[in-house]
């Protein structure tokens, strides 16, 4: 679980400027999906909340070993 800086509500409407970042709740999940293919993570589930996210993932060491060289290139840059 990871919480945002000072208890902020960065996927939620701001009601003191009147903006709302809802769209970056799927943002967040997009990324988290992009991150963990490239991690070899399973990610078995994931909530963006308002103001905290909460993963649970499962780690494969296992996997970049049937990666080719190319891939595993790729994955560090």
């Amino acid at each position: 679980m990871q919480r945002c800086v000072r208890r902020v509500w960065r996927c939620a409407e701001d009601n003191d400027a009147g903006i709302s970042f809802e769209h970056l709740k799927q943002w967040v999940k997009n990324t988290i999906v992009h991150v963990g293919a490239r991690l070899a993570a399973a990610i078995h589930a994931c909530a963006v909340i308002s103001n905290h996210l909460r993963q649970l993932l499962e780690m494969d060491p296992l996997a970049p070993e049937h990666w080719p060289d190319e891939e595993v290139a790729q994955h560090w840059a």
